[in-house]
């Protein structure tokens, strides 16, 4: 018999404190009058649910024979050969191991197993360390690169500076979130619209020294995620939450060129082919494009339109706040000038508290610079 390695018992007390959670919450919702039977079947799947949980719970383990490596999980059982295993690569919630004929076996939340310290010791003696393997590779090409320089010493200094200005670059780029703090979103919309320009630029100068996404265990070249993503994204949360366009129809055309030209310069100047996952960089290129496109666009429309607003009045219909992940402070309106509806408005906290029902509050009503028509609302 092998050295068995099965869920510690502190872990199979957590699942089943969860499985027991679900179940209780099932039967919950089977109380409630529900108008269709359909809907008995969500808590149905729930029970389900919580019983597979537990059943993994008690049936996963590892066992590790002289000449072999058995994993068994709820709806799996696989086993191989020492001799088939290429070898391994070590993440925080998995370990796979990759086969000579290109398969490979992958044990999932390793660190639920008792002794998993053990266990993962033990593979890194057994495997050779693929990620240790294409991080030499890697290093390797980008020294004999010689379009970077005529010795190794010239190459060797250009990647050391391609990785300070990355870093350089993601530390002030995560710093955006600061500028949430502090005054109004005007720096951040800014940030968000240029920033991430001054990024694309650095890739394209790099010669390939520095790419959009990148892996430190398996490859030396830096990259620039963390520090366009977060200024982008924080633009995009500032835009909606202070711009209301009051019509698009003028800022899609805009919209869908940007998001395509920002893909195509990403795309040929970040790819980074040295790391696996290649269709996640371009999904995660595809988002950050769309929400560069969306975000950049509506700002240029508003946050530079400097036309004299139209006032218009409406009175206060209604008022709720919606709690949840973020507090919403709302306010119903009546029809004003374009507006020929009533509508629900998400106004800041200290304009919400400052009025009633009944009482009247402002429009601001702008052309936009891209001919999108664009408001907000004040007392």
């Amino acid at each position: 018999m092998g050295r068995e390695y099965t869920i510690s018992t502190g872990m199979k007390i957590f699942y089943i404190l969860i499985a027991a959670a679900m179940f209780v919450f099932a039967m919950v919702l089977l109380k409630i009058p529900q108008s269709q039977s359909v809907l008995l079947l969500f808590p149905l799947i729930i029970v389900v649910g919580s019983a597979l949980i537990i059943i993994n719970a008690l049936k996963r383990k590892v066992i590790i024979y002289d000449d072999s490596i058995l994993c068994i999980n709820l709806f799996s059982r696989k086993e191989i050969s020492f001799t088939d295993v290429k070898g391994c690569r070590i993440e925080q919630k998995f370990i796979s191991l990759e086969l000579n004929s290109g398969d490979k076996m992958t044990i999932r939340s390793y660190s639920d197993l008792g002794d998993s310290a053990e266990f993962e010791g033990w593979v890194r003696d057994k495997f050779k360390d693929l990620d240790a393997i294409d991080l030499k590779h890697d290093e390797e090409q980008v020294l004999k690169d010689t379009s970077l320089g005529y010795t190794v010493e010239d190459r060797e200094r250009k990647l050391k500076t391609a990785k300070q200005i990355a870093l350089a670059y993601n530390i002030v780029g995560s710093a955006v979130f600061c500028l949430v703090f502090f005054g109004r979103g005007y720096p951040i919309v800014i940030m968000g619209l240029f920033y991430p320009l001054v990024g694309i630029i650095v890739m394209v100068f790099s010669k390939g020294l520095i790419k959009f996404a990148g892996n430190s265990k398996r490859s030396v070249t830096p990259f620039l995620l963390l520090g366009i993503m977060v200024p982008v994204i924080t633009m995009l949360v500032v835009v909606i939450a202070d711009y209301q366009i009051f019509q698009y129809n003028n800022l899609w055309l805009p919209m869908i060129l940007t998001a395509a030209i920002v893909f195509t310069i990403v795309y040929f100047t970040g790819l980074n082919r040295s790391i696996t996952g290649i269709k996640a960089q371009i999904f995660a290129m595809i988002i950050l494009s769309a929400m560069y496109a969306f975000g950049g666009i509506t700002s240029i429309n508003c946050t530079f339109d400097k036309s004299a607003p139209v006032i218009y009045k409406a009175k206060v219909l209604d008022h709720r706040i919606e709690s949840g992940k973020h507090t919403s402070y709302l306010l119903t309106l009546s029809e004003w000038g374009p507006m020929h509806q009533q509508k629900e408005e998400d106004v800041g906290r200290h304009l919400y508290s400052s009025v009633s029902i009944g009482d009247t509050v402002k429009i601001y009503f702008r052309p936009g610079l891209l001919k999108a028509p664009w408001y907000h609302v004040a007392q």
